[in-house]
């Protein structure tokens, strides 16, 4: 476009420079016409001749006056074309870097996100693989108390059989050294291991026979008795042993549990704080206000304590969850539900009948909720209400179009025309 102006330009200047050159030949042909006017009776011939070249210059200038005018015409239109092709190439220019800018501004904003996305995910998957390593250390840990329980109560059997064992023994001995004091008047108790023999009786003899007898309404006498309360004493030894390690085993699996009974009431406390934050959200958005609250009924003992749940519905009284109406039940239950799955998303949920006893307004209101969760978790609703099958993306129906013989029937939503899908959902 600059080119042609250019050459236009120049086309006009060389005209302009023609039309001088005409202007000044028509000048000398002027005073050469004055000069032949003078000399007009003289040379008239010459005169005529003039004349008609003047009246051919004069003709050619008016052409040439015309030529210039539109190429000067022709001339300004190119400058405005070029002058609104400029303005346009501008505001292209402008509109191309805007849109450059927003773009980048999109990309950082989604690498941030995206950023944020994959750190939560990583903590996520941290806190996930410690609760399951806990857990498994847990069961673990309860596998072998149970065990060492086990063994313990074995062990303990065991010793007690042998306790009674040797208290069977000592029996025994203590029976025959009091048969010897009582017999032969000799106590081995007292005796030291160098002390020297009693003195006989005055009829040893007699005293023998009499002994004789005695030893053989005595029957046989266990020789072995002293070895075997020996061995026993080892053994018993031996089992004491035992018995004091396994005690210390115990003591260090019990501080192990109580150290993961102490870890798992402070990840049950964080997350019934998460959940209850949440549910007591869910509870307001679900009702249009009201106030609801998870507590504890016994503080102190947060693992095997029991849950209670309070509903304040707007217009009514705190009361718990058993004293409210069927439809506000269903509704608290899935606030408490979609609470839970808000701090620990699930991939799917089944729902049945969950709306069973809900109006159409707390039909609505949970199925507005159930579709804004639907971006992480998948709900499978087994419902009769309109408003919920209106929500859902894909419908599936059982019919029975012959007698006894059920069919299955999907409809996707999505795949239905805007201008058919309208009127469907405002019939339903």
């Amino acid at each position: 476009m600059r080119a042609e102006c250019a050459r236009f330009q120049g086309e006009a200047a060389a005209s302009s420079t023609e039309v001088q050159g005409v202007n000044t030949r028509l000048d000398q042909l002027l005073r050469a016409a004055a000069d032949a006017e003078r000399e007009r009776e003289l040379q008239s011939l010459d005169s005529t001749a003039a004349q008609v070249a003047v009246s051919r210059v004069t003709e050619r200038l008016a052409g040439v006056h015309q030529k210039a005018a539109e190429l000067g015409a022709e001339a300004r239109q190119r400058h405005a074309d070029a002058a609104t092709l400029a303005a346009d190439e501008r505001s292209t220019r402008h509109r191309r870097l805007e849109t450059t800018l927003a773009v980048l501004r999109a990309t950082g904003e989604a690498a941030t996100r995206y950023a944020d996305k994959d750190a939560r995910t990583q903590v996520v998957r941290e806190l996930t693989a410690r609760r399951d390593a806990v857990q498994a250390a847990r069961a673990e840990l309860q596998a072998a108390l149970k065990e060492s329980r086990a063994a313990t109560q074995g062990q303990q059997q065991a010793a007690h059989a042998r306790e009674l064992a040797v208290r069977d023994l000592l029996n025994q001995r203590d029976a025959v050294v009091a048969r010897l004091r009582d017999d032969f008047s000799v106590d081995l108790r007292l005796l030291p291991a160098d002390a020297p023999l009693p003195e006989l009786p005055p009829d040893p003899a007699g005293e023998i026979d009499e002994l004789r007898r005695k030893v053989v309404k005595l029957g046989s006498v266990n020789v072995e008795a002293i070895a075997e309360l020996a061995a026993l004493e080892q053994r018993e030894g031996d089992l004491r042993g035992q018995f004091d390690d396994l005690s210390q085993g115990r003591q260090a699996l019990q501080a192990i549990i109580d150290q993961i009974n102490a870890d798992s009431r402070k990840l049950f406390a964080d997350m019934l704080t998460v959940v209850r934050q949440h549910f007591q959200e869910l509870f307001r958005k679900v009702f249009g206000g009201g106030q609801a609250d998870i507590v504890l009924e016994d503080e102190s003992d947060v693992l095997e304590s029991g849950i209670e749940i309070t509903a304040h519905p707007p217009g009514k009284q705190a009361q718990s969850l058993s004293l409210l109406s069927g439809g506000e039940r269903a509704l608290t239950a899935a606030a408490l539900l979609l609470a839970i799955f808000r701090s620990k998303p699930s991939p799917f949920c089944l729902l049945d009948e969950i709306d069973a006893a809900m109006d159409e307004a707390n039909t609505a209101r949970l199925a507005d909720l159930l579709r804004e969760y639907s971006h992480k978790t998948q709900f499978i609703v087994i419902t009769h209400k309109k408003r919920t099958m209106a929500r859902a993306d894909v419908l599936h129906g059982v019919t029975m179009q012959e007698s006894g013989v059920s069919r299955l029937v999907a409809v996707r939503f999505e795949d239905w025309p805007e201008d058919d899908a309208a009127p469907a959902r405002q019939a339903a």
